[in-house]
């Protein structure tokens, strides 16, 4: 069970909106929504933390909407990794 008190959504939300960037340098209003955040468990005994977002991925480009996965340590709240897949 994770330690909710350790968790940062906001960290996890950074890191994805990073990645996003980082696949996309000419991305532009990266928008995260905190209402879809969920928390499921992890393998060896982490915590994952979904979520959705969308982005344009370059100025006038249709939006593209987004899932997010942070791998985090239970009990610290470290952010492992994170994991973005693109809705089609």
């Amino acid at each position: 069970q994770a330690d909710l008190a350790n968790l940062s959504p906001e960290a996890c939300e950074a890191a994805a909106a990073t990645a996003v960037r980082e696949q996309y340098p000419r991305a532009v209003h990266v928008a995260l929504s905190p209402k879809s955040r969920q928390l499921s468990a992890a393998p060896n005994g982490r915590t994952y933390l979904h979520g959705q977002g969308s982005t344009e991925r370059a100025q006038g480009m249709p939006t593209s909407a987004f899932t997010y996965r942070c791998e985090l340590e239970a009990n610290s709240g470290k952010l492992l990794g994170v994991r973005l897949d693109w809705v089609e």
